[in-house]
């Protein structure tokens, strides 16, 4: 069997460069439209958190979590971080 061709071979690392560099691309905005969500989740996790707390007392925010928000309670605490 013959090795392939170096022309074939520029043109496979090219292909590959061209798509590494579309996927890279496209990671970056799946990342920024990632964190712009965890950060209004985070806004909005802040001000229902004061909302239970002045309603039912500073223990009820964590069962308000259980019963409410998909995520674990570190989840929340990290989008409420941003």
């Amino acid at each position: 069997m013959n090795p392939p061709a170096p022309t074939t071979v520029v043109a496979e690392i090219n292909r590959l460069y061209d798509e590494a560099q579309r996927l890279a691309t496209e990671s970056r905005a799946s990342l920024q439209a990632a964190l712009a969500a965890a950060w209004s989740a985070g806004r909005l996790l802040l001000e229902e958190k004061k909302r239970v707390r002045r309603l039912m007392g500073g223990g009820a925010w964590l069962l308000w979590l259980e019963q409410n928000f998909h995520g674990t309670p570190r989840t929340a605490q990290n989008y409420m971080r941003l």
